[in-house]
């Protein structure tokens, strides 16, 4: 794929759409996307999709991306931690705690 003007001085660059997937980063077995959904099944239901969504502020058809293992932007991702109380070390590893208030003794 070429890019015109993307180095600043008006010339052309090639990039390989190799370096750049598309596909979600797998994390050990599981991704992201995986976990994002798992806790919103868990606290909003297998069809809460739309009530996750509004919680978030974002539209439908997005969160059902995010899901699906499109990148999820930083704000996003720290809305989301900031309204299910995901822990982000889980979210990042599946490791340790599943949600922050687990933690608090």
């Amino acid at each position: 794929m070429v890019d015109p003007g993307v180095s600043g001085f008006g010339e052309s660059v090639t990039v390989d759409a190799r370096d750049h997937p598309m596909e979600p980063t797998t994390i050990g077995s599981c991704t992201l996307a995986s976990r994002v959904r798992e806790i919103r099944i868990e606290l909003f239901g297998i069809d809460g999709e739309r009530r996750i969504a509004e919680a978030l502020g974002l539209p439908l058809r997005s969160w059902k991306r995010f899901e699906a293992g499109a990148l999820i932007p930083a704000p996003t991702i720290l809305r989301f931690i900031g309204v299910t109380g995901a822990h982000p070390r889980w979210l990042l590893t599946g490791e340790g705690s599943k949600f922050i208030a687990a933690e608090v003794v």
